[in-house]
């Protein structure tokens, strides 16, 4: 029975071996097929972070009164102030705001009668109690029905804006870098996240914007600092990858959480996409938005004045319709805006939108020579996060999961096993 188990274990091995050495030898390093190597993620799991306050559920609590749960959940809440359209205000002690619902549409302002912070939020319901559906002879039960709101509506929040931006650095960099900041980029503790943005933005470019091109064979084993040195020194071109990771390690270290983001994706060999850009967090308003020095792009913003994000711009010309949007970018060594269509085409030489936007995790801290297997241990324990059109499910990814753990574990088993009898053939001999 014991060698039937061995002979059939055996047999497996070879095949999940076999198996990881197809999915790592040619899907991912042949094909860099990134459905086999990230993890598919959502617009919530990457726009909007654990942090962000939202609403996650609710409770009927009775036939016209709706409780609703809040995420993160307050600390210090006990009583709320709930006011409806019609001017009508009351009181409600509890962890949770609890609406008195009126007939049909209405909006409900929300206000948390807490220390700090201050929680205010809207919310628009349309309740239907089934009498209004009985007067029309349908036989309908009550019915409750989210109109809009002003928090997202959802229970999601996986990720905190931590699980992106990484503001490691040497020590001795971090003393240079907070010094350029300071002293040449003109970074104060006051200004706002867009202000830093800007400011680093066109810092960096005036510095570096002559230095594009292919950059030296060993500068992808340097740090974002050392890159940066070498440009500015013209001892190195760069091209957007370094552009991407010069700015995320100066924004930062300025305090303006900066993740880096890769549009990838082949097809029977094709490339349909390969550029790098960088995506800051504004913690003022909660939201991700689109910095790319490489195409000399610093800002996007609609005609409601809100800031775009790298996956607003992948999907832009599927709209159709670029109206009332403008760009910040640097031309003739300053900062100005200008109208979207100006921009554009720079913009999607890059930005294919059949492509893959991959949203980088930080680093394991490994050394940069064992960057092959910084890639395959961050793909089983801490994967990046994918996004397109066409977004995979997760099979071959989770099938990656499955097949490497399988054979690490497998791998362990014949050690185990194995090793015991080898010593102990080794001792016989002696």
């Amino acid at each position: 029975m014991r060698n039937r188990l061995h002979i059939f274990l055996a047999l497996l091995t070879v095949l999940v071996i076999a198996a990881d050495a197809w999915i790592w030898l040619y899907g991912i390093g042949v094909r860099r097929d990134p459905a086999y190597r990230y993890r598919p993620a959502s617009l919530a799991d990457l726009y909007i972070p654990a942090e962000t306050l939202r609403i996650a559920g609710f409770r009927i609590r009775g036939r016209n009164e709706l409780e609703i749960r809040l995420l993160p959940p307050p600390a210090d809440t006990g009583s709320w102030t709930v006011t409806d359209d019609r001017g009508h205000t009351r009181t409600c002690r509890g962890r949770y705001p609890q609406l008195l619902l009126l007939e049909k549409e209405h909006s409900y302002t929300v206000a948390g009668n807490a220390t700090a912070p201050v929680l205010f939020f809207t919310i628009r319901v349309d309740y239907y109690p089934r009498e209004l559906y009985a007067r029309q002879n349908t036989a309908i039960g009550d019915t409750w029905r989210i109109l809009s709101a002003s928090l997202p509506v959802g229970d999601y929040g996986r990720y905190r804006v931590t699980d992106f931006a990484d503001p490691r650095v040497a020590a001795t960099e971090r003393q240079e870098v907070l010094r350029l900041l300071h002293e040449e980029a003109g970074i104060r503790a006051t200004d706002s996240s867009r202000e830093k943005i800007k400011k680093i933005s066109a810092f960096l470019l005036t510095r570096l914007d002559g230095q594009r091109g292919i950059p030296a064979a060993d500068l992808d084993r340097s740090s974002p600092l050392a890159s940066y040195r070498c440009a500015v020194k013209g001892t190195s071109a760069i091209w957007c990858a370094q552009f991407a990771e010069i700015y995320a390690l100066f924004a930062n270290l300025a305090g303006v959480p900066t993740r880096l983001v890769s549009v990838s994706g082949r097809m029977d060999g094709v490339v349909l996409g390969a550029h790098g850009f960088t995506e800051s967090y504004l913690r003022e308003t909660g939201e991700w938005v689109y910095v790319d020095l490489f195409t000399r792009v610093v800002l996007v913003e609609n005609d409601r004045g809100r800031l775009l994000n790298g996956v607003d711009l992948l999907l832009l010309p599927r709209s159709g319709s670029g109206r009332g949007i403008t760009a910040t970018v640097f031309r003739d060594r300053r900062l100005q805006r200008r109208p979207w269509p100006e921009v554009a085409p720079a913009v999607s030489a890059y930005l294919n939108p059949d492509a893959t936007l991959v949203f980088s995790r930080p680093p394991l801290p490994l050394p940069v020579r064992w960057r092959r297997l910084e890639m395959a241990a961050s793909t089983l324990m801490d994967p990046d996060l994918a996004f397109s059109l066409n977004t995979p499910r997760g099979g071959r990814y989770y099938l990656t999961l499955v097949l490497s753990w399988t054979g690490i574990l497998l791998l362990l088993f014949w050690l185990f096993r194995l090793t015991p009898l080898a010593l102990r053939r080794g001792s016989r001999q002696w």
